[in-house]
């Protein structure tokens, strides 16, 4: 096995029932624990729940996806 490959977790929304910033903040911590107390790459789609800063504090890699001119999606590196 490719020692740089890790298990991989990929989270759609996973945070969309919770209700309030501090609730979603601490859940972004649990996710960024659960991945390093367990060696899992975690890929994860967010509506930003929190702040954008809290977002990118707890990734290693934020990618920011938008829908460009004729449909075409822009991918934007913010970290």
């Amino acid at each position: 096995q490719d020692k740089k490959s890790r298990p991989l977790l990929l989270l759609d929304e996973p945070f969309s029932r919770l209700k309030g910033e501090d609730a979603n903040r601490r859940a972004l911590a649990i996710v960024q624990e659960i991945s390093k107390r367990l060696g899992l790459q975690i890929i994860m789609i967010s509506d930003e729940r929190v702040s954008r800063e809290d977002i990118i504090s707890n990734a290693d890699k934020v990618f920011q996806v938008s829908q460009g001119r004729n449909g075409v999606s822009q991918v934007k590196i913010l970290n």
